[in-house]
């Protein structure tokens, strides 16, 4: 062989191998995407993850904040049975003065209240609504005081809405007309 043809046959290798090398480096690429991809799915799968154990974290805390909050109410008093008796039709501003007085006593802010007089078909019964402002354990003690008067027939409805430093209610319930 003279010098030429080992040159070339030589260039032709440089050639081949740099051809294997590409394909190689081609392959190599076309293994690591679907791993990229695939890490990116898991990052996002543990961020989710994260996510959930602190939202989990939250409501373990409002679980004991309600834990506590009945382990303090299973302390107070229960109510007394109070016979119930008719409130008379024409002493109607006691309902409102009676409410704000329970309020004051139970430290509950009392936003609004009024009789619902729509569609009132039998004055037997009338049902009133109420907002008020607090913390749980004031509206217990408010509940109580309001079904020990005697003319509270039955709370139909409590809702409860967060607010910023306190929680608000709602309450619908029904007193006994004579």
């Amino acid at each position: 062989m003279n010098q030429q043809s080992q040159f070339v046959f030589k260039r032709r290798n440089a050639v081949f191998l740099g051809i294997c090398l590409a394909g190689l480096t081609v392959l190599t690429l076309a293994s690591l995407l679907p791993l990229r991809t695939e890490h990116h799915a898991l990052d996002h799968e543990i961020s989710t993850l994260k996510n959930d154990l602190v939202n989990q974290e939250h409501h373990q805390a409002g679980i004991k904040m309600v834990d506590d909050i009945l382990s303090t109410l299973d302390q107070q008093p229960t109510p007394q049975v109070v016979t119930l008796a008719p409130l008379a039709q024409d002493d109607s501003d006691l309902i409102t003065r009676d409410i704000k007085v329970l309020a004051h006593e139970t430290s509950l802010q009392l936003a609004d209240i009024k009789p619902l007089l729509d569609n009132k078909n039998s004055w037997q019964n009338l049902t009133v609504h109420a907002e008020l402002r607090g913390s749980f354990p004031n509206l217990r003690l408010f509940l109580l005081k309001l079904l020990a008067l005697p003319y509270v027939k039955e709370i139909n409805r409590i809702e409860v809405h967060p607010s910023t430093p306190e929680l608000n209610f709602k309450l619908t319930y029904t007193i006994v007309l004579g």
